[in-house]
């Protein structure tokens, strides 16, 4: 029997369910799938060949970059602790799942190589194809044809349940779109169970059990689209399921030693002897071919070893003015792919929904002219603390090395605040030859 034919179409209060009782069939079978178990129901599962732990997105409005380096896949990957790396989004406001089949797919499709990403996210499915009857089964049929076409690249679909959305223009409107949401989201459970998908909790995260609407501190006022709180509880919420059976961390990408020869960063500890430095232009106490340039007063602290030697946490502060720690003259080959990344973490201090950090690739020519800047996908760290908590989040970027450059610089740098920082890494995957 054809897979498509054993699929389970759950009534609303069983989609339920997936929310309420855990320990109901359909939320057993869910556990199962994002624990890495074969779940039960069905007997065709997506299998995969070994892909690259990376992840893109297609999506309509709330997936876009209107709300920046504070969207849900950005926070995501920055909590998938390096297991699972944000590669990419390909999103448009008003998107059906049709049209982002249509216009978004093919984009995904066609990345090859280390480009390419292991797994794609859909989150789609808001904006129904039928508005005036609310109907799935043409969405569903969609689905399922984005499913094939990316299970036939070896991409594993991740699927999603979609939040409430009570936008109507009176009671009668919001009911029908709200019974829309639950025959959605119980077919979706039922797609990703029969067919082994992960399934990303976003119903879960987002819904006010006493209303049944969005949590009002989790959407932007019109019941469709998230703030800042709610794309952190989306990333939240969707970080266990998406690296669940992935495995640990990848420290072939990260350091723990300065003296890891892969590493292009030259003694990656920035402050080399202990306690804090002050105002540290040029001091000697900074490793070797490191700066660290600010106009205020700048403390930068290597924490003891005792305190995380897997790690070796260093902490850089200022309270009014951006601190850049920069290190130069880093031979790169052109047209080579270079990835960075580094861990970070968000200590008590100093820290405000202004407050942005990441790391950066600035490219050299020879005669030390411009050949090309990359900026790492920043985290607002204000926003990251107060709603993902005081955990690590790892950073990730990578680049081709343009024509022309000869050298690079690497950048670390904290608009103000106090963060903990740890493991700057750069690598030449060409020549690693992970590409």
């Amino acid at each position: 029997m054809p897979p498509e034919q054993r699929i389970r179409i759950l009534t609303p209060e069983q989609a339920v369910a997936d929310i309420a009782t855990p320990a109901s069939p359909i939320g057993t079978a869910l556990s199962n799938t994002i624990n890495g178990k074969i779940p039960a129901v069905g007997a065709s599962f997506f299998a995969p060949n070994k892909q690259p732990a990376k992840f893109v997105v297609m999506g309509d409005s709330n997936s876009e970059t209107s709300n920046n380096n504070q969207n849900w896949h950005a926070y995501l990957g920055a909590l998938c602790d390096g297991r699972a790396i944000w590669a990419g989004y390909y999103a448009t406001a008003t998107y059906t799942l049709s049209q982002i089949r249509s216009v978004h797919l093919p984009s995904v499709l066609a990345l090859t190589g280390y480009n390419k990403p292991g797994m794609c996210i859909i989150a789609g499915g808001t904006n129904p194809n039928d508005p005036t009857g609310l109907t799935t089964a043409d969405q569903l049929a969609v689905l399922k044809d984005i499913c094939a076409q990316l299970e036939a690249a070896s991409i594993e679909p991740v699927l999603v349940s979609i939040p409430p959305r009570h936008d109507g223009a009176d009671a009668t409107a919001q009911t029908a779109i709200n019974s829309y949401v639950r025959r959605w989201n119980a077919t979706v459970t039922a797609l990703a169970t029969s067919r082994g998908y992960r399934l990303l909790p976003w119903f879960k995260a987002m819904v006010d059990t006493a209303t049944g609407l969005m949590k009002p501190t989790h959407q932007t006022g019109d019941n469709i689209h998230f703030s800042q709180v709610g794309h952190a509880a989306i990333a939240a919420a969707s970080a266990p399921a998406l690296i669940a059976g992935l495995p640990a961390q990848g420290d072939f990408i990260l350091t723990t030693d300065e003296k890891d020869t892969a590493n292009k960063v030259s003694y990656p500890r920035m402050a080399v002897s202990g306690g804090r430095l002050l105002g540290v232009n040029g001091d000697a106490n900074v490793a070797f071919g490191w700066s660290i340039l600010s106009t205020g007063t700048v403390e930068v602290a290597r924490l003891a070893d005792a305190a995380d030697p897997a790690f070796f946490w260093q902490e850089m502060e200022n309270a009014t003015t951006s601190i850049l720690a920069q290190q130069t003259d880093i031979p790169v080959i052109p047209g080579n792919r270079i990835a960075i990344t580094g861990l970070l973490r968000l200590p008590e201090g100093l820290l405000d929904s202004t407050v942005t950090w990441g790391p950066s690739f600035e490219f050299r020519t020879a005669a030390n002219g411009s050949a090309g800047f990359v900026q790492a996908r920043d985290v607002h760290l204000g926003q990251a603390k107060a709603n993902l908590g005081t955990g690590s989040l790892f950073l990730y970027v990578e680049a081709t090395v343009p024509v022309g450059a000869a050298s690079m610089r690497y950048n670390v740098q904290i608009s103000k605040g106090r963060i903990g920082y740890s493991r700057a890494t750069v690598r030449d995957l060409t020549a690693l030859g992970i590409v």
